[in-house]
């Protein structure tokens, strides 16, 4: 069985301290739905952990554990749902090396994606542009329910300068991963031009590790 090294131990303990004092409603205004959400994001946790011990402890593997521990310790207990996801999306641009992060969701009744939070100064001014799903990278993903990488924006078919040509943002390239609400697309992440080099199969790993709890954090 692998072992756990420090770095992770110390980021999963922290998740657990920091939900038991959201359960022992020690933290001021603490709800039932915080607590639930702190529950959620434990369970991913420790999931992931559990699957590293049988498995073997990959340098992605921990990596990714240790990402998705410390995304949950910032969300559990947090009362406000903008000033959290912001500090998620801030977190993601800075662990992947990117220039903006955003979360679409999904409007059901008009079938259509709407920018809801951003972490990049031109992408927040574009807060409620909505693109009708199946268009473009983020509609394509939230249609087929699957993650996508873009290396090269303008050479890919699939993706929408429209939101390009109103922020005056220049995207190169893209990843993106659904959001899932009772197990269908409700959502997703995407993030723009990592630096200094272009995406990778870990960075999409991490990105699809920590969709979960923010998802919950959304919708629970």
């Amino acid at each position: 069985m692998a072992e756990l090294n420090s770095t992770v131990l110390n980021e999963v303990a922290g998740v657990l301290s920091r939900v038991a004092r959201v359960c022992e409603h020690r933290e001021k205004d603490i709800s039932t739905v915080q607590v639930k959400r702190a529950l959620y994001g434990v369970c991913h946790v420790l999931s992931a952990a559990l699957d590293v011990l049988e498995d073997g402890l990959s340098s992605t593997e921990q990596e990714t554990l240790v990402f998705l521990a410390h995304i949950t310790r910032l969300l559990v207990g947090q009362v406000d749902i903008e000033s959290g996801l912001s500090e998620v999306l801030l977190e993601i641009n800075a662990r992947l090396q990117t220039e903006a992060a955003s979360i679409f969701l999904l409007d059901p009744t008009t079938e259509e994606l709407v920018l809801t939070y951003a972490a990049s100064p031109v992408l927040h001014k574009l807060i409620g542009v909505r693109v009708p799903v199946g268009l473009g990278v983020v509609g394509w993903v939230v249609r087929n329910n699957e993650g996508l990488i873009v290396p090269s924006a303008g050479l890919e078919p699939r993706f929408f300068s429209d939101i390009d040509a109103h922020s005056g943002f220049t995207t190169q390239s893209m990843m993106c991963v659904p959001l899932l609400r009772g197990g269908r697309p409700a959502g997703a992440i995407e993030v723009l031009n990592k630096r200094p080099c272009g995406f990778n199969d870990k960075d999409i790993t991490q990105l699809e590790a920590i969709a979960p709890v923010v998802a919950d954090w959304l919708f629970v």
